[in-house]
């Protein structure tokens, strides 16, 4: 049997179907639109015209870890990194993983040997500053599905919800967890369960968060169907959530995933709508929440938000909570300390943005993004 982690670009593949998650993907659809809130107007951002962004040299797959391949973990890191002036990676972090400590520590190995040839600035190498990517940590089997015992599983799970019994749903799938190293196809497919049971509870950023997961590889480890109903109803709930940006990348992906013939015309609307948001009376306001650290050994949680006006600014009863706030962005950096009666301007020449901070897990706040001056 080979192991072997990949650098995950493909977005699709063919699936089998799934008895009886076809139905909760029919529900899942129903009644979004209605719900989606109405935007004001702008123009996102442009990247500098004289750029050009770093290209990869020498980038390694991060090795197997031993102990996980014996014991059949699978599971996926998403990095983000900076690649400096001369082409080598530094400032490794961690944004969200399927939770299995060793392949964090060997995809974090991995990308700090990789090299590139740097990014450019009008004709100038340049740090970019934010770069994301996937890492898949799979093992090569001649089939590729979900095993009967955990198919009987979900199935049972699914019962449970089309019952409402969502505390019994739950347990299913704890257990399952729990007592079975689940593969990235079991893996995606219990998320979108979960997602589910989320949405139930009302908790919009569990069943965001889980709906992601569940399309990991760009839904390729989950029926057509349900990526189909995953990926609609993630761009819903990043409108509603006001991660506009996210959204914005979702509709590509969506693209990339399911081509625009199977992209509804409610969200191709909702997309024109986005993109035409005005620069002079733009303002809204982002709710965060620090999570738990990603290790015993972290005193802070980080969280983290794609950015799509220029001008960012926090607002929190428990300011002094927050420890630091960094953003990278395509052409440069920049730290800070959060403070709530400070905005932060990021000049056009800087590119695209992302936001992190980090604080006390727990703390609440708002991120107040601005197309102008506060």
């Amino acid at each position: 049997m080979r192991h072997r982690s990949r650098i995950d670009r493909t977005t699709g593949s063919t699936r089998r179907g799934a008895r009886g998650l076809g139905i909760l993907a029919s529900a899942l659809l129903f009644g979004w639109i209605a719900a989606l809130p109405t935007l004001a107007s702008d123009e996102p951002s442009g990247q500098p015209q004289a750029s050009t962004m770093a290209r990869p040299i020498e980038r390694a797959l991060p090795s197997y870890p031993a102990d996980a391949a014996a014991e059949g973990h699978e599971g996926w890191v998403v990095l983000s990194y900076v690649i400096a002036e001369d082409g080598s990676v530094g400032d490794v972090l961690v944004e969200v993983s399927s939770g299995v400590p060793s392949f964090e520590r060997a995809a974090q190995r991995a990308a700090q040997s990789w090299r590139f040839e740097p990014a450019t600035l009008d004709g100038k190498p340049t740090q970019q500053c934010h770069t994301r990517i996937l890492l898949p940590f799979e093992i090569d089997r001649s089939k590729r599905a979900a095993r009967g015992k955990v198919k009987r599983g979900y199935q049972r799970a699914i019962r449970a919800l089309d019952k409402g019994d969502v505390d019994e749903a739950r347990e299913l799938i704890a257990e399952m967890r729990e007592k079975i190293d689940v593969n990235l196809y079991e893996g995606a497919r219990l998320s979108f369960l979960e997602s589910l049971i989320a949405r139930e509870l009302g908790d919009v950023e569990g069943e965001r968060e889980h709906l992601w997961w569940a399309l990991i590889g760009g839904g390729r480890y989950i029926e057509d169907e349900l990526a189909t109903a995953a990926w609609q109803r993630l761009f819903v709930l990043d409108v509603k959530t006001r991660r506009f940006a996210a959204a914005l990348g979702r509709y590509e992906r969506m693209q990339e995933s399911l081509g625009d013939d199977e992209i509804p015309e409610w969200v191709t609307s909702k997309v024109a709508e986005l993109r035409a948001l005005s620069e002079r009376d733009g303002r809204f306001a982002v709710s965060g929440r620090i999570p738990e650290p990603r290790s015993a050994d972290e005193e802070h949680g980080v969280w983290a938000h794609e950015m799509l006006f220029r001008t960012v600014g926090f607002q929190s009863e428990s300011i002094d909570a927050l420890e630091e706030f960094d953003l990278r962005c395509d052409f440069h950096r920049a730290k800070g300390r959060p403070r709530a009666d400070r905005a932060t301007r990021v000049p056009d020449a800087w590119g695209s943005c992302w936001i992190f901070v980090s604080g006390k897990p727990g703390t609440e706040f708002k991120l107040v993004e601005y197309s102008g001056t506060p």
